[in-house]
């Protein structure tokens, strides 16, 4: 603008203002056609001729501007540039930036693109207001504003400014609690938290530890520390102390432990630190002594009494303990001497836990050699002055026995009588009564526990051929036997000539020896088993998929042994057939059965103890229409099987028909008067044999059309075979019925064609023929005449001309039978025609084939150098609706076509006072999606569709999704 101005000086020419781009462009179109004749010349009488304004035009007075936050900040604009005129640049506007560290609507009111008016001094006053709050922020935080020249560039500012805010908010206090500072100490954990007084705009971190008392870390509570971090506006955060349940008495004074927060930046001080109580919950610990370990030791040995503290201790305990001859020896003993029998410990000794023991010390007693023949003799401890602990009165003393030195020693067994018996009975139980003695008197109590049971190699079974069972025997002195029962199991096993368990005897108390183990033999009186079978004759339906049948061998009485049989087809093996034989090129329906584990003669075993075993049978039904069939096998014993008799044995599975027989459906049709019509009806179901039928045709009314005379077609019975195997939904020819032209004039006629099958193999379900209504000419038509078909030309069709979405379409026809078809193809509004494929008609003539589009296609057949006509196929769009609400007041809408193809056309309505109204625009992009994001009012509820308007050119047709409903949050 300075350039035109000073040029404007120099030549002494009028000046005159530019205010734009397009202003210019009328001035000087204006003032060239005025040169050339065309038009006058006109010259605009304005201020200097504007320019883009730069940044020395303009500057600010003060930068940056300081405002606490909740005032205005104004910033002074001045224009230095050149001008002619008393007003500056009129075009200038100016704007609060993004870029800096406040955000607008939290920290300042933003300002959009606005225009800058200048007084009569070249100044201006840019006004930003900041808004309060009650967080502590980093301060300062900074506010960019830019002035731009809209004549010149959009996006470049001429200059800019900044505002800084200072932050007016103290620095939060907080507090730091925990939900219990007396915890005991099986409690689990304590919560410790902190919490700001007042929330703060910044980050923040309080670094926190435990520290010991008299609780230690590690042993009493697990040590924690760590840094809790608050983000902007977050109030409260906690950590948890997890408290330590050991085994120890600690003692009734709770042990304290401490909690303190560290020094921390944007907080206003430190918290005070909190003690933390744990209360033990272990009882006083208790001392006591146990019996002699072991409890008794022969004359001259010391005796060990093992000492217990329980629970532990903190702190050392100490006990002591002394002797005392027992005043109540324990039964059969007599109470040792002190001096005589055993070394007194007295005064009383000392021993010591140290802390956390609570097994281990002992009290010792030396007991001393004697030639005399003795009963047992005990001695007691017992214990006293306790420190640290109470004595537990359950263990204040304890007995140790002192055994006598002899020379000779008893010896028990079991009588010869008691390691036979000789019948074991069918049934029930009987007792058999077992003699055990001494091989000499003892001055001394004999005790023995005795238990019979499976033992090492022995055949007999507890619970099956005895009773398992255990007891004790005492023997006093003098005494030299003793017995007991043992309860013998009555069966029907043949377990051979016998078999055997052990009675055991051990001692517990005395000094006899010989106690071990004894065979007791239980002789067999069952007679070997028999082989039967259960069914001879088994029938059973063969269903529709796998099912199981069992041939079930059974015994006359278990065995003791596996009895091992065998299984095998019979010489006669039946109608049905074994699947394993079959090799190919069998009729359906012939894979019956499958027999499991049986492939030749092969043995199986009835295991010991059982009565049974079985041949399993896979049988396969199927939907085949099939007589009964049979399955004949043959079980025997093993060669060499000795555990048992009888066999061999025959049995017969037999499989009854549960299938239909197959029905021909007959296939309805069209005709007119003189056509041969080949009537074609369709299989449903299937049989292993053939079915024959019989078809017969006769005029009757079908709906709204007349009956056809008998006169009217021929012949009127057609007989049908359908060969054995023929697949279900198979065409099967019936005959060619030929449609008399008659010259009558009649109406549309129908006949009724039905049948039925013989013996039962079969049955017809009808159809129908439609003549159509004939004037009763009976002239050929001209082969020149317009409209006839060409002979042989192909047809052609679809099920429907229009595809919602893309998918696949199935094109169908009809040529001369077993006749080349060759197909063709093109994308609607190209002209190339492109081959697809080549296959060949069926026995009819029937061709088909299917295509994958996702426009608008064209198709045509070839067969014999004739072109079928052309079949278009149109495309419908199936558009996606697809409608959320991201956040607050925000509304997202999403349109997917189906077809993906850009550039189409999109309508977004919404349901307003009962009509639609359109309220978005747009077009698919590459991807074939439309999308816009709204602002709208929270909380109000919209009801949307979509419309894709396809296109025509490519054969898209338009299309409506369905209606979605959002309520925005």
């Amino acid at each position: 603008m300075r350039y035109q101005e000073a040029h404007a000086a120099r030549s002494g020419s009028v000046p005159f203002t530019l205010y734009g781009k397009k202003t210019l462009q009328r001035v000087l179109s204006t003032a060239v056609a005025g040169v050339i004749g065309l038009a006058p010349a006109v010259l605009i009488s304005s201020p200097a001729l504007a320019a883009n304004a730069v940044a020395d035009d303009v500057t600010f007075t003060t930068t940056p501007v300081v405002v606490t936050e909740g005032g205005v900040a104004a910033l002074e604009l001045t224009w230095v540039g050149t001008t002619t005129g008393a007003t500056p640049e009129a075009d200038l506007t100016w704007k609060t930036e993004t870029s800096g560290t406040a955000t607008a609507g939290s920290d300042y009111t933003a300002v959009s693109s606005t225009l800058i008016t200048f007084d009569g001094n070249k100044k201006a006053t840019l006004s930003v207001t900041t808004l309060l709050d009650s967080l502590d922020e980093a301060s300062p935080e900074t506010i960019n504003v830019s002035v731009y020249d809209p004549s010149g560039s959009t996006s470049v500012p001429i200059k800019t400014a900044v505002i800084n805010i200072t932050d007016d908010d103290p620095e939060p206090s907080y507090t730091f609690t925990a939900n219990r500072t007396s915890v005991p100490e099986d409690g689990g954990t304590v919560r410790v938290t902190a919490r700001l007084l007042t929330a703060s705009g910044r980050t923040i971190n309080i670094p926190y530890s435990t520290e010991d008392g008299t609780a230690k870390a590690g042993q009493d509570y697990v040590a924690t520390s760590g840094t809790l971090t608050f983000a902007p506006t977050e109030t409260e955060k906690y950590f948890d102390v997890t408290i330590t349940d050991d085994a120890l008495y600690e003692g009734t004074t709770p042990q304290t432990f401490v909690v303190k927060a560290g020094s921390a930046d944007g907080v206003a001080a430190t918290a005070t630190p909190i003690t933390i109580s744990i209360v033990d919950n272990e009882t006083t610990p208790k001392v006591g002594v146990v019996a002699a370990s072991p409890t008794a030791v022969a004359e001259g040995q010391s005796l060990s009494y093992p000492l217990t503290l329980i629970p532990g201790s903190e702190t050392a305990v100490t006990v002591k303990y002394g002797t005392t001859d027992t005043p109540t020896p324990l039964p059969s003993h007599g109470p040792a001497t002190s001096g005589l029998d055993y070394t007194a410990v007295t005064p009383p000794q000392t021993v010591t836990f140290s802390p956390g023991v609570t097994a281990g010390p002992t009290a010792q007693v030396i007991t001393k050699n004697d030639i005399l023949d003795e009963l047992p003799e005990d001695v007691t401890v017992a214990l006293s002055e306790p420190s640290g602990a109470v004595i537990d009165p359950t263990k204040a003393s304890a007995i140790g026995t002192i055994t006598d030195q002899v020379v000779s020693l008893p010896v028990v067994s079991l009588t010869d009588a008691s390691k036979t018996i000789a019948v074991e009975g069918n049934s029930g139980t009987k007792k058999h009564t077992v003699t055990v003695q001494l091989s000499q008197a003892s001055g001394q109590e004999q005790k023995f526990t005795w238990a019979a049971a499976n033992s090492g190699s022995v055949s007999a079974e507890s619970g099956k051929d005895f009773v398992a069972g255990s007891g004790a025997l005492t023997f006093a002195p003098g005494d030299t036997t003793k017995t007991f029962d043992v309860e013998i199991i009555g069966d029907l096993i043949d377990e051979g000539d016998s078999e055997s368990f052990t009675i055991t005897l051990a001692r517990t108390a005395g000094t006899a020896t010989g106690a071990g183990a004894n065979t007791i033999v239980i002789t067999d009186d069952d007679a070997k088993p028999t082989i039967s079978l259960e069914q001879t004759d088994l029938k059973m339906p063969e269903g529709n998929g796998y099912s199981a049948a069992l041939l079930q061998v059974n015994l006359s009485n278990p065995s003791a042994q596996g009895v091992s049989w065998t299984t095998a087809l019979a010489t006669d093996p039946g109608t049905a057939t074994d699947g394993a034989t079959l090799t190919g090129g069998q009729t359906v329906g012939a894979d019956d059965y499958d027999i499991i584990s049986v492939v030749s003669p092969t043995a199986q075993t009835i295991a010991a103890g059982q009565t049974s075993g079985y041949v399993l049978v896979l049988v396969k039904g199927d939907t085949v229409f099939e007589g009964d069939e049979t399955i004949r096998l043959t079980a025997a014993l093993n060669t060499g099987e000795t555990d048992a008799t009888g066999g061999p044995l025959s049995g017969t599975i037999t499989l009854t028909n549960d299938d239909l027989a197959p029905a021909l459906v007959v296939d309805s049709a069209n005709a007119v008067e003189g056509d041969a019509l080949a009537l074609t009806g369709t299989t449903l179901g299937w049989s292993q044999s053939a079915t024959l039928l019989n078809v017969t045709l006769a005029g009757e009314k079908h709906g709204t059309t007349a009956a056809a005379s008998n006169n009217d077609f021929s012949p009127n019975v057609f007989s049908v075979n359908i060969p054995a195997g023929t697949d279900t939904d198979k065409k099967v020819p019936i005959g060619t019925v030929n449609i008399v032209n008659d010259p009558t004039e009649e109406p549309a006629e129908a006949i009724k064609v039905s049948g039925s099958g013989f013996g039962g193999t079969g049955t017809v379900k009808d159809g129908w023929i439609v003549i159509a209504a004939s004037d009763g000419a009976s002239e050929p038509t001209d082969p020149e005449e317009p409209g006839e078909e060409e002979p042989g030309k192909p047809t052609i069709a679809t099920g429907s001309t229009t595809l919602t979405g893309t998918g696949t379409v199935t094109v169908t026809g009809k040529v001369a039978k077993g006749a080349d078809v060759e197909f063709y193809g093109r994308p609607f509004g190209t002209e190339e025609w492109l081959k697809i494929k080549t296959a060949k008609a069926d026995a009819e003539g029937h061709y088909s084939f299917a295509r994958w589009i996702g426009t608008g296609y064209q198709f045509r057949t070839m067969s014999s150098e004739l072109w079928s006509d052309i079949l278009t196929v149109r495309v419908k769009q199936n558009p996606v609706l697809t409608v959320t609400s991201p956040s607050k007041g925000k509304l997202w809408v999403g349109v997917a076509a189906n077809p993906k193809d850009a550039g189409q056309a999109v309508l977004v309505q919404s349901w307003v006072s009962g009509a639609w109204k359109t309220v978005y625009k747009g077009t698919t992009n590459a991807s074939g999606a439309y999308s816009i994001t709204s602002s709208i009012a929270s909380g109000k509820s919209l009801t949307l569709r979509a419309f894709v308007e396809g296109d025509t050119s490519e054969g898209l047709l338009g299309n409506w999704t369905t209606s979605k409903k959002i309520t925005i949050k």
